[in-house]
Parts: structure tokens; sequence; C-alpha cells
């Protein structure tokens, strides 16, 4: 598994892979503080029953830091791609435009997921789901006003995978920018975790 995490990640990463019944728990470290993104590589053997089967569950943990919030995904960890990318994106006058494409193959929804701080401090959490229909995802959507005002807002946009799609299964991925405030790159004391993700066998 390859991970991609904000480069102002340090300490432990949790992650739990589900197969065949049963479950396997994993700690790595997310390595010393760097600018931009950095990427984990994670090469665990897998229990006997579980690597015998072509799919299985990833369950990723991060608890945060000080400069970083605590964040996580969950994905299915396959062979073939879903090909998720990213071909538009606009946040203007509180209203998100974003667009994409994946395998055609694939069906399901892109889950997109904003993080953001409210004016008292507080952290919440913006979402919405993005449909997936021959091969392509979009979105025109309005977001909560503190989204935009907070500068650090992240936007993640997330394929989970799917199990029954013809040449399948097909692999979970993952994207994401930063989309509030004037300011389009990450400058706030905490941002969020998780950038990019990619699952190899």
């Amino acid at each position: 598994m390859l991970l991609s995490i904000t480069g102002r990640a340090t300490g432990p990463i949790e992650l739990e892979y589900r197969a065949a019944g049963r479950r396997s728990a994993y700690t790595v470290d997310a390595g010393p503080p760097r600018v931009g993104e950095k990427h984990v590589r994670i090469v665990r053997r897998l229990e006997g029953a579980q690597r015998s089967r072509r799919t299985g569950i990833v369950a990723v943990a991060y608890r945060g830091d000080a400069r970083v919030q605590p964040d996580g995904l969950r994905s299915r960890a396959a062979n073939e791609r879903s090909l998720l990318r990213r071909t538009l994106l606009s946040f203007a006058d509180g209203r998100l435009r974003v667009s994409g494409t994946l395998d055609a193959d694939v069906s399901g929804a892109v889950a997109l997921r904003a993080r953001y701080t409210r004016a008292d401090g507080t952290l919440a959490t913006w979402r919405h789901d993005a449909p997936v229909r021959e091969g392509r995802w979009s979105a025109d959507v309005r977001a909560p006003a503190a989204v935009a005002a907070d500068p650090e807002a992240y936007l993640s946009i997330a394929f989970t995978g799917d199990l029954n799609a013809r040449g399948g299964p097909y692999r979970g991925e993952q994207d994401g920018t930063v989309i509030g405030g004037p300011a389009r790159r990450l400058s706030s004391p905490r941002a969020s975790a998780f950038v990019h993700d990619e699952r190899r066998p």
C-alpha cells in the first residue's frame, strides 16, 4: 500500500486489514515532517487465509498531533485501479463545482468531504455524494459559509472501490485539495492528514 499524507503529519498511522473473516492490525510511523506531501509505503505479509482472497477492506486512522487534525479513511484493497481523476474544481461564492472520471465499469458514488474549522474553533465536516454514471461523476452544490471562511478547509474526494464490477474487484482511491479562503496552500497550524492514497497488492 502506498499512502500519501500531508508532510506535516508525525507519529503513528494505524491500519486494519479485513478479509476472510479476519482482521490484521498494523502500525507504521508517518516519519519526520517535511514541506508538501510525503509518501508512506506499507508492506506487510498477510495471514494465510487473507492471502488467498482477491480483495479486502483497509481502514486507516491517524490520531492527529499539534499541527494536523485527526483523520481516517476506509477503502477496498484490490489489484484493479479505479482510475479516479479530478478534471474540474471551482469553489466561489459558497458554491462547489467539481467533476471527474473513473473506470467506465465501476459504479457507486464519489464521496466528497470538506473538513473545516468554525469561527469558534471547533472542527466540522461537510459531506456530499456524487453519483458515478458511465465513468463520470460530478457535483454542483452549495457548501456551508464556514468552509469558505476557513483558509485551510480541505476537500477529500474518495471512491471506496467496487467489489462486483466487471473486470473487478476495483480498489479504492482518493484525491484532495485545499478549497477554503483565498489561500490555496497549507498555512494554518492544523491541516487534514490524508491527501491521496493508492492501494497496491
